[in-house]
């Protein structure tokens, strides 16, 4: 885990612009100016901005990261428990039950692959086979595993009232779906973002000049390590902000869908 963090995206831009930042801290040590000066009204009025801002833009962002991991954990219940009332409803052979948890292991790593851009139904584990290259492979599934119902409703194989629990499960799959997928396509307004960016990039422009006259050649280190820890600040807002990928400050949806897998497995197919 430490070398995939000190791997991650995060880290490597924070680190790269920060010594670009300490390199620019060099020119008001060599070349000093008095148009600068520490109780400069600009120190303060940019600091309060990059606060203001960052705080705005982080807490937004955690926001969407919460909110997607919460849809994710309801799709964990919903699929357990529609695996429970399968199992118990429907009590089906082996071979059936081996492909029902196929179609709702399928769906949250169908959900994934969407998510993230590149859903191919072939791809998917189990689905090799399957005829058909649908777009919205998730919602493919949701066809299939609702088809799967209503022929167990018209076998008689469940009456109305199971019906309806099972559809009640169901649905939510369908649900969690369209709701990530309207945190994937509204991102954070623009504005924001850029107006913490401009914030950012006052602070670490005005900052060397502001305090080389009291610390030196001491403000170049300095300015890099600050430049570090605020720039990093932006990089996970930003990978939080879209919770999907693969980054690691974003969602690890392939564990969750192992899960899922596991979970809806050991349900249906363990023995009475």
């Amino acid at each position: 885990m430490r070398m995939k963090f000190w791997s991650s995206r995060a880290i490597r831009s924070a680190g790269f612009q920060a010594l670009g930042w300490c390199a620019y801290a060099v020119i008001p040590v060599l070349f000093p100016s008095e148009a600068f000066s520490s109780e400069a009204i600009l120190d303060g009025a940019v600091v309060f901005a990059l606060g203001l801002f960052m705080a705005l833009r982080i807490n937004r962002a955690y926001e969407r990261w919460w909110e997607a991991r919460t849809l994710w954990g309801a799709l964990v219940n919903a699929s357990r428990n529609l695996a429970v009332k399968i199992r118990i409803f429907v009590r089906l052979p082996a071979d059936d039950s081996i492909d029902v948890g196929r179609l709702i292991a399928g769906f949250a790593f169908g959900l994934r692959d969407h998510l993230r851009g590149r859903a191919i139904l072939a791809d998917l584990k189990g689905f090799g086979s399957d005829d058909g290259d649908p777009r919205h492979v998730p919602g493919f599934i949701a066809l299939r595993l609702y088809e799967r119902i209503r022929d167990w409703e018209r076998s008689e194989r469940i009456n109305g009232d199971e019906m309806r629990t099972l559809d009640i499960e169901a649905r939510v799959l369908l649900e969690v779906a369209g709701a990530c997928e309207r945190i994937r396509n509204t991102p954070l307004p623009r504005a924001l973002t850029w107006a913490t960016r401009l914030a950012l990039a006052g602070f670490l422009l005005a900052m060397p000049w502001l305090a080389r006259e009291e610390l030196g050649w001491l403000v170049v280190p300095l300015v890099g390590v600050g430049a570090f820890f605020i720039l990093l600040s932006e990089t996970i807002a930003d990978a939080l902000e879209h919770p999907f990928g693969t980054e690691l400050n974003q969602l690890d949806l392939t564990a969750i869908c192992v899960e899922i897998e596991k979970s809806t497995r050991e349900l249906l197919e363990a023995p009475s």
